[in-house]
């Protein structure tokens, strides 16, 4: 299924004695429905479902790895083509009219061989950058194991209060920086964007004026741990109100520590216990506010915030090499298929 595409082949989580379509090494696979439509993965033996399309390339005439890149080079077209059509859908007939350049086949391999090589760079990278993070819960869940007899408080009591306005009061006033859930990148924890709002057409959700530091929790669909840490650059920008805002309170506490608490297995499993709703859980302010940690000695708590201070500058070093790698192998791909590599 398409919720078992990782980076390169499927992860086998389901058996059926049904099976309705096969796979096999050698197939290049494709989602076909939904939010996912267009992703990619090398195929294995294997029964698919109805979101997958196995794309079967003809021996000694294409190579796999050749066909994996060139609709690798084509997924925004083919989630273009999908728009308006019910949820999303790739058609058999859109794949069958993708035009492909078809080279000798040892000059397919070669290509193949190129991309992979800058595309396991990409992955390489990737995997170190989570290495590192998880580094910053180590130490977190290290911290707690050293202070697990303490007494416990509220995080909600490790919190300096925030601010909020409703800019449709001020229709005059200028346009102001908006963090929606969509804002949130849940992967990386990281805000990515924020939209431009005019005061007089601002949404009712655009309420929480944010400060650089404080921690942003969504309190919508607590699995997916969408948190993020407000930049320098978006300091005096409002927050939804889908957001539980949290502030540090100095000198109790630190960035880094609310942001390891809300990142932390205990909070998410929290969470997702106390969320209500079946088509659309979530938490309330009050709930994620009462989620209960030990307190914390100052030494133990200037230990980990220099410790995470330091992971995040290399961690943003590191990104920058991924964002090189990246943008390295879209080039080659690029020249691959219009003839240049």
């Amino acid at each position: 299924k398409a919720g078992e595409f990782s980076e390169t082949e499927p992860l086998v989580r389901e058996w059926t004695t049904s099976p309705l379509k096969f796979a096999q090494k050698g197939d290049v696979l494709v989602c076909v429905v939904g939010a996912t439509a267009g992703k990619i993965n090398l195929g294995i033996d294997c029964a698919i479902g109805r979101s997958v399309a196995a794309v079967r390339p003809q021996p000694m005439r294409l190579d796999t790895g050749y066909l994996h890149y060139f609709l690798r080079t084509r997924t925004e077209r083919l989630r273009g083509a999908s728009q308006g059509l019910a949820q999303g859908v790739i058609t058999r007939d859109m794949l069958a009219s993708l035009e492909i350049t078809l080279p000798p086949f040892p000059e397919q391999r070669r290509i193949a061989a190129i991309l992979e090589k800058a595309n396991a760079l990409c992955r390489k990278r990737k995997r170190a950058i989570g290495l590192l993070d998880s580094l910053t819960q180590s130490i977190f869940t290290q911290m707690l194991a050293r202070n697990r007899n303490t007494e416990e408080c509220a995080i909600g009591q490790l919190c300096a209060p925030i601010q909020t306005w409703t800019p449709t009061r001020f229709p005059d006033a200028p346009p102001f920086r908006y963090i929606d859930i969509g804002s949130v990148d849940q992967e990386s924890k990281e805000i990515i964007k924020a939209a431009i709002i005019q005061p007089a057409s601002a949404p009712s959700r655009a309420r929480q004026k944010v400060f650089a530091g404080d921690i942003l929790v969504s309190t919508v669909r607590p699995n997916l741990n969408a948190v993020a840490i407000v930049p320098p650059d978006l300091h005096g920008a409002t927050a939804s109100t889908g957001f539980c805002v949290l502030r540090p309170c100095a000198p109790i506490a630190t960035t880094e520590l609310l942001f390891a608490i809300v990142r932390s297995e205990q909070f998410v499993k929290s969470m997702v216990e106390q969320a209500t709703g079946a088509s659309y859980p979530a938490v309330t302010d009050r709930i994620v506010k009462s989620f209960m940690v030990p307190t914390i000695d100052r030494e133990c708590l200037d230990q980990l915030s220099k410790a995470i201070k330091l992971q995040r500058v290399q961690l943003a070093s590191m990104k920058k090499g991924q964002i090189y790698a990246e943008t390295l192998s879209s080039s080659l791909q690029h020249r691959a298929f219009s003839g240049q590599l």
